[in-house]
């Protein structure tokens, strides 16, 4: 799984967001490791966003059962950081 990162303060990376399960067949949780409001984005592999969503919350549900089966990028927005990882979505 590869990741960018910038700005995260004392938290890695990797510790910042956890996405799973992953691969999924739709239904995602994101867990976050700090408070504090975040955008989340998603993209497909031609780069277009087709999620959006602001939250406060630690733990986040979404649903992307309407989506097909391929590799989607998801986009964390924290204050000055941002985490980009892959997700994949497989049925």
């Amino acid at each position: 799984i590869n990741y960018t990162a910038s700005n995260i303060g004392e938290i890695s990376p990797a510790d910042f967001v956890k996405i799973f399960p992953n691969p999924s067949e739709g239904i995602v949780n994101i867990h976050f490791a700090q408070d504090g409001k975040k955008v989340i984005n998603i993209y497909d592999n031609l780069g277009r966003l087709i999620y959006q969503n602001s939250t406060e919350q630690l733990e986040n549900q979404i649903y992307l059962q309407e989506l097909p089966s391929g590799v989607y990028q998801v986009q964390i927005i924290q204050s000055n950081a941002q985490i980009t990882k892959p997700l994949i979505i497989a049925k």
